[in-house]
């Protein structure tokens, strides 16, 4: 006999509206107040994986001009990961472990990453 699938506890779906409401809370405080700090923040985290793409000194291959561009950016796009996160490593039934917040920050920073790469490759191919 085939087993009907159990709905998600409502403690999830709670914990994917709070995700949002973070992922809110961080786009307008990094942009409003921080003027793009946050996306800053993000890009110098990059920075090893840049390296390895675009070679040693990326950072000072980039304008002057583009960088607050670059970090308002990544400040208004980078919080889309946290709802994205949330779903695919909390919303899928099983135990809650380490591995479940492991998996939540590789996403976080594997977004932050690949956002660089993409900011960084488009700022060098235009200038």
């Amino acid at each position: 006999m085939a087993e009907v699938p159990r709905p998600l506890p409502r403690r999830r779906w709670w914990g994917l509206l709070i995700a949002l409401g973070v992922a809110l809370a961080v786009t307008v405080g990094g942009v409003i107040p921080l003027l793009g700090l946050p996306g800053a923040f993000i890009f110098v985290l990059a920075t090893p994986m840049l390296a390895l793409v675009f070679g040693p000194g990326v950072h000072e291959a980039i304008p002057p001009d583009a960088s607050w561009p670059l970090a308002i950016i990544l400040t208004l796009l980078w919080p889309l990961c946290i709802v994205v996160g949330y779903a695919l490593v909390y919303l899928p039934p099983g135990p809650w472990n380490w591995l479940r917040h492991l998996a939540f920050a590789a996403v976080l920073y594997g977004w932050g990453v690949a956002l660089s790469v993409w900011a960084a490759g488009t700022i060098l191919e235009r200038w």
